[in-house]
């Protein structure tokens, strides 16, 4: 118990020195599978340095990307694994999109996550993070009838060397209204590049 508590006070981003530190002081293939950790350290940093509520999103994102890369920079993490890309969705009010990345042998295995802010709170609103893969593009349907949207996420295998390369694609639908989104998870598909 009282090991727990220690691990609940630890500040986000001496969390996330260390899992980068462990995850590099592995061998190559020992590293697959210990990704997850890391991603959910990244994660848990961002959030502990992104507003709690929409009075913020507009003033201090513009800002906020370069200001949380200086940061790794100074943790001495930038260049050494996590890569981070915020979007704002003018389509999707209110909403930040973050993509995150962290090195594995052969690649960059990435993340995305969108909060959704209002008056008084934020809420990771989407965590999309297929294992092994990375090369993410997102994309925004126009509106429907209804005024729904469609958010794609496609992603590529990260791998060392091999003519097939893997996909995976994941597609959330948002309402008009604020609030978490359906989503609907294709099959993974391998497709031969060459």
């Amino acid at each position: 118990m009282a090991a727990s508590g220690l691990f609940a006070q630890t500040d986000p981003l001496e969390r996330l020195k260390s899992e980068v530190a462990r995850v590099k002081a592995l061998p190559d293939e020992k590293t697959d599978g210990e990704a997850a950790n890391l991603h959910r350290a990244l994660r848990d940093w961002i959030e502990s340095r992104l507003p709690g509520d929409q009075g913020l999103l507009h003033v201090g994102m513009p800002r906020a990307e370069a200001v949380m890369r200086s940061e790794l920079k100074e943790a001495g993490l930038e260049g050494e694994g996590p890569d981070l890309r915020f979007q704002q969705l003018p389509e999707l009010p209110n909403t930040l999109l973050v993509i995150v990345g962290v090195s594995v042998p052969c690649g960059v295995e990435e993340a995305v996550y969108l909060y959704q802010f209002d008056a008084t709170s934020r809420t990771r609103a989407l965590e999309d993070r297929p294992l092994g893969y990375g090369f993410t593009k997102v994309e925004l349907s126009q509106p429907d009838s209804e005024g729904r949207r469609l958010l794609l996420t496609t992603h590529q295998s990260v791998q060392c060397a091999s003519a097939w390369v893997g996909m995976a694609y994941s597609v959330h639908r948002f309402g008009m209204l604020p609030g978490l989104p359906e989503k609907f998870t294709l099959s993974r598909t391998r497709v031969l590049f060459g």
